[in-house]
């Protein structure tokens, strides 16, 4: 059973980690239009370009489960390895 000083420390957490995903999303969301003119993205491109923000996210989780199981160094290659 957790404390009431832990579980108030996890929503902490957990609302910290919703501003900071939803003012980014937000900041996309307002100049996505001219990302897509700028570099002449058609509607598809846009698209992906838009639902790959939210893969970023879940990304981030995974390395940072990496990280604590493998090691940094170990996590950061595997990523470096796959950005070609």
């Amino acid at each position: 059973m957790l404390t009431h000083k832990a579980e108030m420390r996890i929503f902490l957490v957990w609302i910290i980690t919703f501003t900071a995903y939803a003012l980014s999303y937000t900041t996309f969301g307002a100049s996505i239009a001219v990302i897509a003119s700028y570099f002449k993205l058609s509607s598809i491109e846009t698209g992906t370009l838009a639902s790959s923000l939210p893969l970023g996210f879940l990304a981030t989780l995974a390395g940072g489960f990496l990280s604590d199981r493998f090691g940094k160094n170990q996590s950061l290659l595997l990523g470096l390895r796959y950005v070609r």
